[in-house]
């Protein structure tokens, strides 16, 4: 598999851009080439290209990135070509790893993964998985990844920025799916201020960012929504929040450059406090906002220092008008911080999955400190039954297990062990809530280890799909009741 690497070349420093070359010649994938688009003769870059003699060579007349990446795709001879800068730096087995990734992905046109910038104070960008829907919305792919030759639709010569949110969308609007590599492929300089992604000025920077936002927009036809759905922090969950809404969807506030009839934002993480107040801010004076509260972030709120949540609460009083959350134990946790939320249950796809029990009978225990005593010893009594304690950070396929064991000191039904009864699947906790397998401790800890046993014991007997649970909660959890709620505020008055 042979890639093409294709650079355009204007006003960079000497040593970086011989840093860029020497980064693609050391990476132990070799099959590949390295075409130099100089953009307007340049007696001092030029040189430097030679020191590389299997690097090819082209000069046009200064006209732009754009124009050099077109150029130089004339003269590539790879199955795969990556639009290369000269300021990126790859990393040793960069293009080795896209080459496994496109030979385990068949059905896949491209690859792709975040990068880390130069100044190790910087967070990298982490990019996230293909979907084209989120893609619409706000690019997450960048210019560097390889695209498979007979798919290059070429790069917009017309376009002053956004070109490669441009590229990508007509890549996969033309049908062309793409795979994620977690991590970093590559690093990259921090844009300047002279840089097409810099400016001089924040209000300089919106103002830019706006025009081109706009500009690929009204190009690629995008209808005009009144709706935005925003979150950093629960970002799949914004996503198909947006999808039931028919919204527009953003995490960023560098994304948000038009007003809208009614905001949305999903989860209100003490973690992003900073970026939800730009999100708010840059709101119009007369859209209408509204929280969707998660459960973990209500809890978070709940347990922190009372004068701490007094003043964020008070801050961000005057910026919202609506409340919302999932169910009854955030609900009640907002009521007794003064904040009186309408309960809306989180949209479910019911299509999405089915509910086909997996070949072996498993369990997945969700416990904390107050309840791992005695949830140890149900573990320690049923060797006979394969339990997967849940750790933080990490993804369980909900449909490989038959019943999950939660027992928190804060007991609630979230989105997940709501998603978990809609599959089919059984629950044995200490939530009161229908259907929730609600098995309190009682004033007898044997007694109630003992329960827990045989409920797990008949369940692995009974071997059949919970239907009870699934239908109730389908039809709570309907993405029509969850439009119907959430869109109705733009009848409503807004409540300062």
């Amino acid at each position: 598999m042979k890639f093409s690497f294709i650079i355009p070349v204007y006003k960079k420093a000497p040593e970086t851009f011989r840093n860029c070359l020497k980064s693609l010649f050391n990476m132990s994938h070799k099959d590949m080439e390295v075409i130099c688009v100089f953009d307007g003769p340049d007696p001092v870059l030029e040189p430097i290209a030679d020191e590389f003699p299997i690097t090819k060579k082209v000069v046009i007349e200064h006209g732009g990135a754009c124009k050099a990446r077109n150029e130089g795709a004339k003269f590539a001879t790879g199955d795969f070509l990556s639009f290369w800068d000269a300021d990126c730096f790859a990393e040793p087995e960069m293009s080795a790893m896209w080459e496994m990734t496109l030979k385990d992905n068949l059905d896949c046109d491209f690859c792709y993964s975040g990068y880390a910038w130069a100044d190790p104070n910087m967070k990298g960008f982490e990019s996230e998985p293909f979907d084209p829907f989120t893609l619409e919305h706000y690019n997450y792919i960048a210019s560097m990844f390889p695209l498979a030759k007979d798919k290059f639709p070429g790069w917009d010569e017309s376009l002053t920025g956004m070109q490669d949110w441009d590229y990508w969308r007509r890549v996969v609007r033309a049908g062309s799916k793409g795979a994620f590599i977690p991590g970093f492929g590559f690093v990259t300089e921090v844009p300047g201020a002279d840089s097409i992604s810099g400016s001089k000025s924040e209000s300089e920077h919106f103002d830019k960012t706006k025009a081109r936002i706009e500009a690929v927009r009204k190009k690629l036809g995008d209808p005009e929504r009144d709706v935005v759905v925003h979150g950093l922090t629960y970002k799949r969950d914004t996503g198909f929040a947006a999808k039931v809404l028919n919204a527009d969807f953003i995490w960023n506030p560098f994304w948000l450059v038009k007003p809208y009839k009614l905001s949305l934002m999903m989860g209100f993480h003490p973690q992003s406090l900073d970026i939800s107040r730009k999100m708010l801010d840059r709101t119009g004076k007369d859209t209408k906002r509204a929280i969707y509260w998660m459960g973990m972030d209500a809890e978070a709120f709940y347990t922190a220092p009372y004068w701490q949540v007094k003043t964020v609460l008070k801050d961000f009083d005057d910026k919202i008008n609506f409340h919302f959350c999932n169910e009854k134990r955030t609900y009640d946790i907002l009521t007794d911080m003064g904040i009186f939320p309408e309960i809306v249950p989180f949209p479910y796809d019911a299509e999405k999955e089915g509910i086909k029990f997996p070949d072996k009978f498993k369990v997945l225990v969700l416990t904390d400190d107050v309840y791992e005593k005695v949830i140890h010893g149900v573990i320690k009594a049923m060797p006979e039954v394969e339990f997967t304690r849940v750790v933080p950070d990490t993804y369980y396929n909900m449909m490989d297990y038959t019943v999950s064991l939660q027992y928190t000191k804060n007991p609630r039904l979230d989105n997940n062990s709501r998603n978990f009864l809609i599959k089919g699947r059984y629950l044995i906790s200490n939530v009161d809530v229908p259907h929730s397998g609600y098995l309190p401790i009682g004033d007898d800890p044997v007694k109630f280890k003992n329960d827990i046993i045989n409920r797990i014991r008949e369940l692995k007997t009974e071997n059949r799909p919970n239907m009870e649970a699934r239908n109730f909660y389908l039809a709570e959890a309907s993405p029509e009741n969850f439009r119907a709620k959430i869109l109705s505020i733009l009848d409503r008055e807004a409540v300062a």
